[in-house]
């Protein structure tokens, strides 16, 4: 084991030996040629100062222009990528229509198609609600007129017929009759729904006269 620890020690020493002869061989050889160079112009050691620093402004030039150049590049190749992301949405805008929002409009409930079933004897909260709705006296104004059912207060579904008293009739045969309904400003509130009529004379009566 010592004696291949030996080998390899002298192995090395050897190969340094050659690296550092062929190094002093390359460094003397340039050295000779920048001699040769120096003595072949008419440069002077002085001026190598200047040399070195007219190099290092052309270095830094070149350098400035490279980096010009990598700018230009950039931003041509980020102006061309914005107009192509441009141009694909456009496409895709064309191709896919955006769907339109369609406005449903709400429809009125009519209260007055609203029935209650009476003949169940639980009811409905909706109901309990329809029937709590009261209409007020019905406003007549003529003391010929009589009305049935003659209560104390109408409810929601309600309703009221007109008769005249002796030979009077009503001024118009089809107002007789009004329904309470549900209030279309105030769903808590009911309002009569129909005409009151008036009583007239009986109209044979008024032909023969």
């Amino acid at each position: 084991m010592s004696r291949w620890n030996e080998i390899l020690f002298n192995c090395s020493i050897q190969l340094l030996q050659l690296l550092l002869s062929f190094t002093t061989t390359n460094y003397k050889q340039i050295v000779n040629e920048i001699s040769d160079i120096i003595n072949n112009s008419n440069i002077s050691r002085d001026d190598l100062p200047i040399i070195k620093r007219r190099l290092a402004d052309i270095e830094k030039i070149e350098l400035s222009k490279h980096k010009e150049k990598q700018r230009n590049k950039f931003q041509r190749d980020k102006i061309h990528t914005v107009y192509l992301n441009q141009d694909m949405n456009d496409i895709n805008t064309t191709n896919h229509k955006v769907p339109r929002k369609r406005k449903f409009k709400r429809r009125k409930q009519k209260t007055e198609s609203i029935v209650v079933n009476l003949s169940s004897k639980e009811l409905t909260r909706a109901e309990e609600s329809l029937l709590s709705v009261l209409c007020h006296l019905p406003n007549v104004s003529d003391n010929n007129l009589v009305w049935l059912p003659n209560k104390t207060e109408y409810r929601y579904i309600d309703n009221i017929t007109f008769d005249c008293v002796g030979e009077l009739e009503l001024s118009n045969p089809l107002a007789i009759k009004i329904d309470c309904a549900i209030d279309e400003f105030d769903e808590t509130k009911g309002k009569w729904k129909g005409e009151i009529p008036l009583c007239q004379g009986n109209r044979e009566q008024q032909f023969e006269s």
